[in-house]
């Protein structure tokens, strides 16, 4: 496994000014840099998204992903766990008992985000809709599939895509008569903001699922509906957790459905 701080003490003297201001904050905020997008990194220490790429290939790296790729198993080694309450030493009964614990608390936490008054909107929209879409990218492209086949086992039009150049190509045709989910857990999705972005400009209802309230500031959406993955859980951030927050939002709007399919507006 390479260490970070090792390649990145290796290569500091190679480094530009800027870059080694990259380099002074990564070496202070390991667990942070692995759910920061570049711009985000870029912005927070003031230099150039190119000044952050450029620390990254003089560290030996292809790019900003293959960078915080190899960070992640240092970060998780470091903490010895996957979430802070789980300890390497933990017999397998105590193992279950504790992620099950922290399963149930970030549904729980979730739930008290969510609110009646936009999950029955959500609801109605989907049901008056010609067609809903469904989008997300990596981990959350399996969310956006699972509600679009939910919809569909329903009888109710709908398409999950997860390809860039499709939710370019498709997410500018929507309309009023439309309804766009954008799942991203960071927040900071290019493509998914940009669907979200065009669809609205064209008058369809928009909903963002996002781990990051700060969303609300960047993209005009009509619903955000917030997952709550602690903070002090980066390490979990890259597993399952996420998914399972927003897999419990779907099934809460899912549920409300069902009672309006047979209503009429």
């Amino acid at each position: 496994m390479k260490n970070i701080i090792h390649i990145i003490n290796n290569n500091y003297t190679n480094m530009r000014p800027a870059e080694k201001a990259v380099a002074e904050y990564v070496l202070k905020n390991l667990e942070e840099i692995i759910i920061m997008s570049m711009k985000t990194l870029a912005d927070k220490i003031k230099v150039s998204d190119n000044t952050v790429l450029r620390f990254c290939r003089t560290c030996g790296f292809s790019g900003y992903l293959d960078f915080k790729t190899a960070i992640l198993p240092q970060v998780i080694t470091q903490k010895r766990s996957i979430y802070q309450q789980v300890n390497i030493r933990d017999e397998f009964n105590i193992l279950k008992d504790k992620v099950l614990e922290n399963v149930i608390s970030t549904i729980s936490e979730t739930y008290k985000m969510a609110q009646d008054k936009s999950i029955t909107l959500i609801a109605k929209k989907i049901v008056k809709s010609s067609i809903t879409i469904t989008v997300g990218l990596a981990g959350s492209s399996g969310v956006a599939l699972i509600l679009s086949d939910s919809l569909l086992s329903m009888g109710i039009p709908s398409i999950s895509i997860s390809d860039r150049v499709e939710i370019e190509r498709f997410c500018s045709t929507l309309n009023e008569n439309s309804t766009l989910f954008g799942f991203t857990t960071s927040g900071e999705t290019p493509e998914v903001l940009m669907a979200v972005e065009r669809a609205k400009s064209n008058g369809a209802f928009t909903i963002i699922v996002s781990n990051n309230a700060a969303v609300r500031k960047e993209v005009a959406a009509d619903v955000y509906l917030l997952t709550q993955i602690p903070s002090a859980n980066i390490a979990g951030s890259y597993f399952a957790l996420p998914r399972i927050a927003q897999l419990a939002l779907v099934e809460l709007m899912l549920s409300k459905i069902p009672v309006y399919m047979s209503i009429k507006f």
